[in-house]
């Protein structure tokens, strides 16, 4: 019984081996290369989004009003803080800036203010600065 079981299992390694897989190649065509390539680029250019605030000064249900806030908002502020105008149906959501902590938000909450009586400091996810 013995002699079998040594038989068959020298048998089995044998038979295991022929089957066994070699090396592999894989033939792509060259436009597969490119598609992932372009696809690792984008992924490294993505915007990030991390947990921050910005200062929300009004909401209207029309585009051209949101539009109309947002240039009065640049024109005041001209680059110091950037409006952004969100849709968030069925309203237009107009924020300036972003700030990655409280203190930088609370700064410019003040200033903002002066001009926007009403604006809010809002906790939300922002693009995280490169």
């Amino acid at each position: 019984m013995f002699k079998y079981c040594i038989i068959f299992f020298a048998f089995l390694g044998y038979y295991n081996q022929g089957f066994a897989q070699g090396n592999v190649t894989i033939i792509a065509e060259d436009g597969i290369e490119n598609l992932e390539n372009t696809r690792i680029q984008r992924r490294k250019n993505a915007d990030v989004l991390v947990q921050g605030f910005r200062i929300f000064i009004g909401m209207t249900s029309s585009r051209a009003d949101a539009v109309k806030l947002q240039g009065e908002a640049q024109e005041k502020f001209q680059e110091s803080y950037a409006p952004q105008v969100v849709y968030d149906e069925p309203n237009f959501k107009i924020y300036i800036g972003a700030y990655n902590n409280s203190t930088e938000a609370d700064e410019a909450l003040a200033e903002i203010r002066r001009t926007y009586p009403n604006a809010k400091k809002i906790k939300m996810p922002i693009k995280a600065k490169k």
